[in-house]
This record gives structure tokens, sequence and C-alpha cells, in this order.
């Protein structure tokens, strides 16, 4: 299933990152999270508090949400949550639209995520 994957801060709202497709039976929240800790450079500081503090909420069906609320130092976005994240369910005029604006698309999870991430995915799924 394609998902498109977004991500922000509680602000200024989700960007698009990517589309990224999960095959049956991946978890799309252990999912999302990793590709959150994806976006940050591994052994890290951040990506560490980001591996320990990310939660999720939803439906794969209907989207998936993550959030950060505070940073590892206990800031946030202007009192706002300090990360947040998105992964929506496209169907096909989704996908189509997203496709041609020259959004990335990885065909499988494992093709989004570095070593590090992966091997947290695999943990968590």
């Amino acid at each position: 299933m394609n998902f498109l994957y977004r991500r922000g801060n509680g602000n200024e709202g989700n960007f698009v990152r990517a589309i990224v497709t999960l095959s049956p039976g991946q978890c799309p929240h252990a999912a999302l999270c990793a590709l959150v800790a994806n976006d940050y450079i591994p052994g890290r500081r951040v990506r560490r508090h980001i591996m320990r503090e990310i939660s999720t909420d939803g439906e794969a069906e209907f989207g998936i949400s993550a959030t950060v609320y505070e940073g590892p130092d206990g800031e946030t976005d202007f009192g706002a949550a300090y990360l947040t994240a998105e992964l929506n369910p496209l169907d096909a005029n989704d996908f189509k639209h997203y496709n041609n604006q020259n959004v990335t698309h990885y065909e499988t999870l494992r093709k989004a995520l570095d070593n590090g991430a992966w091997a947290w995915f695999k943990k968590g799924a």
C-alpha cells in the first residue's frame, strides 16, 4: 500500500517528504516511527531522543500521526510539539497527483531507511 510521508512540527504543520510503499504485514505505526528517526543523523542525541519519545495514533486506513512533544532539552516549537509527522494512505488519484510533483517514491520501506532505522523498525515491528 502506498502512503504519503509528511513531517514538520506542531507550529507550522507537516510538509510532504516522500511516498513510501509498505508491504503487506508491515506495521504502519512502526514504519512512521522509523521514517521520522531516519531523518536524523544516526547515533546522535536528537535521533536517540526521538526514538525514545515518539508516540503514534490512528488507523492505517485513515492515516497515522506521530508526535514528539519536547526536544532533548525540553524545548518546544513556540509552545507546540517539537516534532510531528503523518503517514497518509494514497488512493490511485492521490498517488498520481504526488508522483507527478516529483515527490521521491520509495518502492519499499527498506529503500527509505538507513541501516539503523531499518534495524529499529524490525525490532519494533
